[in-house]
């Protein structure tokens, strides 16, 4: 008799799966099945972060996505990524999901 368990079937995997946010590029942000909000501007700063981490499957962190300017110092790029993170929690219902950034990259966790 061998000493591994059964390998579970393609359902029960996606049900032990855990939850991921999804962006569906037309501006929903989503958490499992509930529509956590709407942004009107699909092209704005935040929806390119949410973009970033849909197109590489919500990794836990992504480094900065935010397009460069070549006419602004690494500090005010680094403050202008914060400063976006800050925006998008603003408008995050609370008790569903956290952002933050050092300024480099951006974090996303479940809140709890």
């Amino acid at each position: 008799m061998p000493d591994t368990l059964p390998s579970p079937s393609p359902d029960e995997a996606a049900d032990s799966a855990p939850i991921r946010p999804r962006w569906d590029g037309w501006g929903g942000l989503y958490l499992g099945d509930r529509l956590l909000r709407t942004f009107r501007k699909p092209g704005c700063l935040e929806a390119v972060i949410f973009a970033t981490f849909e197109r590489l499957g919500w990794p836990p962190a992504i480094d900065n996505p935010l397009p460069c300017d070549p006419n602004e110092s690494e500090e005010t790029a680094r403050e202008r990524l914060r400063q976006t993170v800050r925006n998008l929690m603003r408008v995050i219902p609370k008790g569903t999901l956290g952002f933050r950034s050092d300024g480099q990259r951006v974090y996303w966790r479940l809140a709890n």
